[in-house]
């Protein structure tokens, strides 16, 4: 449904629908990848309501792979944080809502 609401919100914007998926051999995978000419915005699924530290690990191997900081995962619960790390946590519904990636 998010990915669903990304194209829609896209679309509405003007913007092209260049969503990806990205998965390695050894199984790294990241669940939405924004293509921005000048840089790839990763974005993470996850259904918890709970942050975890596994909700991490596929987004910090890619942040560590691109020496990229702006990067995002977006749950089912309610908190939101700004990690020194550069990924920003958030409630996918919140995230719809308000979506940062729409005009940059």
């Amino acid at each position: 449904m998010v990915i669903t609401e990304l194209v829609k919100q896209r679309t509405n914007a003007g913007l092209p629908i260049n969503l990806f998926y990205s998965r390695d051999k050894t199984g790294h995978e990241i669940d939405v990848i924004i293509d921005e000419t000048e840089k790839l915005i990763p974005i993470e699924l996850k259904p918890g309501q709970t942050i975890n530290n596994e909700f991490f690990k596929n987004i910090t191997y890619w942040n560590n792979l691109s020496d990229q900081r702006d990067s995002f995962v977006l749950y089912a619960g309610n908190q939101m944080q700004k990690r020194s790390t550069g990924i920003t946590v958030l409630n996918w519904r919140e995230f719809l809502k308000r979506n940062p990636l729409i005009g940059q």
